[in-house]
């Protein structure tokens, strides 16, 4: 479809316009509600008439390349998410985790409920670079994120603008949502599907609706963008995301329920606190080494390689046949590995079903 002049001015103006609005929010600290559950259609999703419903609280901070973002379930709410499948393995539709990065580094802590139902367990380790905690985290807007791809309608737009075979946009036309009003709406087309935005020209150009229909693996994902706000008199922001799943049902909320965009946060929010001392994993370290247990954990304060009661890990080659031992060698002290060999099975099980529902933005 040739798209008019008129409309190819309006489309090359959108993606400035959405950066403008997101570059403004620098900083923040957001608290919010999360949950996942299945309703029958995107009305009944947006409208909150959802089955099998489990909430989580989550906290957002992030400042320059500082970020902490924190999503946990009560142990009740862990309890009734999940399903036996064998002997101290579960499958669940709660993901909680607590991330933690300052830009070189980042922290994150698996939570886990224990096989009794009520005590909470944590695995925590320390990855380089920052890509796990925005592996983790998710926020609309995708707020402190060095390069995000929420969405990924600028990204869109530029494909299209420079006629790659496989994304065309195929429409340029106006429309009008109810308690919206006037909204752009671009369609690209793909070889195995088709997405549509709606954005909202008046507002930060944000995509209030956002639809992708997959033809190959028959699935069709509905994004909602509710309640802006124009926060801090610098941009606005959505307060409320709603995703729908056509054909399973899947469905998920995200909702603001306190956001301060004016204040810096507190540097006490870029730490982890645990209910009791653990010991940290420092994979990012060369050689890896376990931290002794602390009950605050500080990625610009840890322990130094030699600090006392910081050990070196050293992973073993498997081998059918024992290494010949020098002599005054020791032996290695591998039982002492096994829990946090364990935590990492335990939580890659997790990590597994969570991210085949994960939303992929």
């Amino acid at each position: 479809m040739q798209i008019s002049a008129d409309h190819a001015e309006l489309v090359k103006a959108i993606p400035p316009a959405f950066e403008a609005n997101r570059a403004a929010l620098q900083s923040g600290t957001i608290r919010f509600r999360y949950a996942v559950g299945m309703a029958a259609s995107p009305a009944a999703a947006l409208k909150n008439a959802w089955s099998k419903r489990h909430e989580s609280e989550g906290v957002y901070a992030y400042s320059g390349r500082r970020g902490m973002y924190s999503l946990v379930a009560t142990p009740e709410v862990m309890a009734s998410a999940r399903e036996k499948t064998g002997q101290g393995h579960w499958t669940s539709q709660v993901y909680s985790v607590r991330v933690l990065t300052n830009g070189v580094l980042t922290l994150w802590d698996q939570v886990n409920l224990g096989d009794d139902g009520k005590e909470i367990n944590h695995y925590a380790e320390i990855a380089k670079g920052s890509e796990r905690f925005y592996q983790d985290s998710s926020v609309p807007l995708g707020l402190g994120h060095p390069s995000p791809s929420h969405y990924q309608l600028g990204r869109d737009i530029e494909r299209a603008r420079r006629d790659q075979p496989d994304w065309k946009l195929s429409r340029v036309e106006q429309a009008t949502i109810d308690g919206v009003g006037e909204v752009v709406v671009l369609t690209f087309d793909f070889p195995d599907g088709r997405c549509e935005y709606r954005v909202d020209l008046e507002h930060g150009a944000l995509p209030r609706r956002y639809r992708v229909e997959n033809y190959k693996i028959k699935s069709v994902m509905n994004i909602y963008w509710e309640d802006l706000r124009f926060v801090a008199n610098k941009a606005w922001y959505p307060h409320r995301e709603v995703v729908f799943f056509e054909g399973d049902g899947a469905a998920k909320e995200w909702a603001v329920e306190e956001a301060d965009f004016a204040t810096p946060p507190s540097d006490s929010l870029f730490r982890l606190t645990f209910p009791r001392p653990i010991g940290v994993l420092n994979a990012a370290s060369s050689p890896m080494v376990k931290y002794p247990p602390r009950a605050t954990w500080d990625l610009e304060t840890l322990p130094s390689p030699n600090a006392p009661g910081t050990k070196p890990i050293v992973l073993m080659r498997p081998s059918s046949d024992p290494a010949p031992k020098m002599p005054g060698e020791r032996e290695t002290e591998f039982g002492s590995y096994v829990p946090w060999i364990a935590g990492v099975a335990a939580f890659l099980t997790i990590a597994g079903i969570y991210l085949g529902r994960r939303l992929r933005r």
